[in-house]
Order: C-alpha cells, then sequence, then structure tokens
C-alpha cells in the first residue's frame, strides 16, 4: 500500500511537471504545491479508496489530500487535476488559519465579507455556488465557496505563496 502510494504521488507529480501551461487549469507550479504540501506532512494521494464521486479531499485528521478522477493522458494529468490539487490547498491555508485562531474547523482567508462576496460571485457561477450550499454542512459553505472560487482565479505559485504565508507555523 505504502509503494502504492508513492507511485501514485510520483506519477501525479511527473505528469503535472511535464503539462504545459496553455490553460489557467493548467498550471506548472502544481508540482511544487504538490511537494510543499509534503513538506507539511499533508500525503498526497490520487484515485485513493476515499474518492467517492468528489474531485479531491483534505483531511486534517489523516494529514492527507486525496485528488480523485484524475486521468493521465500521454503522460500528463489533466487540467481537472491541477485544479483540485489548488482547491485542496487553499483548505490548507484555510485550517492552518484556522489553528492559528484556536478553531477546529476553516475558516476562510478573506475576511471581509463584502470582498469576500465579490470575489465568490465574479469568480464561480451561480449554479457552481447554489451546488455547494446545497451539498455542504453550513459551517463549511463559506470555506468551500472560497476554495471553488480560488481554484479557478488564483494560480499555483499564488497558492503556494497564501499556504507557505498560513502555514508558516507548520501543521
Amino acid at each position: 500500500m505504502f509503494l502504492t502510494k508513492i507511485t501514485a504521488v510520483a506519477a501525479l507529480a511527473l505528469s503535472l511537471i511535464a503539462a504545459p501551461v496553455y490553460a489557467r487549469n493548467l498550471d506548472a507550479g502544481t508540482y511544487e504545491l504538490i511537494e510543499f504540501a509534503e513538506e507539511l506532512g499533508v500525503t498526497v494521494i490520487t484515485n485513493g479508496p476515499n474518492c467517492k464521486g468528489q474531485y479531491g479531499t483534505f483531511s486534517p485528521r489523516t494529514m492527507t489530500i486525496d485528488v480523485c478522477r484524475v486521468s493521465i493522458v500521454n503522460g500528463k494529468a489533466d487540467m481537472e487535476a491541477h485544479s483540485t490539487v489548488r482547491h485542496e490547498m487553499i483548505h490548507v491555508a484555510q485550517y492552518c488559519a484556522a489553528k492559528r485562531q484556536g478553531r477546529l474547523s476553516y475558516v476562510t482567508l478573506m475576511e471581509d465579507k463584502d470582498k469576500f462576496t465579490t470575489f465568490v460571485t465574479d469568480s464561480i457561477s451561480l449554479d457552481a455556488i447554489e451546488e455547494i450550499v446545497e451539498n455542504y454542512p453550513k459551517k463549511h459553505i463559506a470555506p468551500e465557496l472560497e476554495a471553488a472560487a480560488a481554484e479557478r482565479v488564483i494560480s499555483a505559485t499564488e497558492i503556494l505563496d497564501i499556504v507557505k504565508f498560513r502555514c508558516r507555523d507548520g501543521l
């Protein structure tokens, strides 16, 4: 099992390195995000047993990120894998921010409610917002909206800077 995890992570990391940047979702900085996650003690797993229909998960309890629905074509991960890594790393930053505040759950990184609302509504569709509101527990809605918006408009390199700042004291 351990060897399978290493093989999966290596395959995803190598495929992400090789991927050219030709769309916002296909981001050359994804490999650095994975590398930093592992420096923090977070294991990144692709298409693992926790993948049950979702695109990805971050579990602070197990310190794992599951990147689900990964397709590797011609040695390159699909755009969704890149987007999922960005999304889940925002959750890592939210977890670090919550921990610094002495809270047990995620918190949003944007504290100004008006800026938060503008960021979300400018970044994701009303349908996507409604889907999140309908499918997540109330306490997870705002962090999930923030992560969904961030994955679409913030590069992996910028997210890496955010995670480094928010997790400067470690996990």
